[in-house]
């Protein structure tokens, strides 16, 4: 097994996107920051970047902040069980910090009613 892999291969293989051209897309968007031991927080900006063992990545999902750990990678995309091996999600300061909102920041929208404002004024 190779000591490196692209990163859209390995986000494909840890089943963190349905399939490797959303990864893809998604890297090179660059929404994902690569952490290497010793070193800064990079922004990746190409599915062709190498990721290793080891290396931390910290990226938006679902609109939460996600950050983890690559303890493994896969020389295919295997079943669950397998693709919850190869990472440890990380509850880090960092995390915390990218993840509060700042005053006055936009909450999110409210339900839109059960009923039209027509039926709401109609008397039974």
């Amino acid at each position: 097994m190779s000591e490196d892999c692209r990163i859209d291969v390995w986000l494909w293989h840890a089943r963190r996107f349905r399939t490797r051209t959303l990864a893809a897309d998604f890297v090179e968007a660059g929404r994902v920051r690569l952490v290497r031991p010793g070193q800064g927080a990079v922004r990746l900006d190409k599915p062709s970047r190498k990721v290793r063992v080891g290396d931390r990545l910290i990226y938006v999902q679902g609109g939460r902040v996600i950050e983890v750990e690559i303890l493994g990678l896969a020389t295919r995309r295997g079943s669950a069980p397998e693709a919850a091996s190869l990472f440890r999600q990380v509850d880090g300061e960092a995390t915390a910090q990218l993840t509060e909102s700042p005053a006055g920041a936009m909450s999110p929208a409210p339900d839109p009613p059960n009923h039209s404002p027509e039926r709401a004024r109609r008397t039974p």
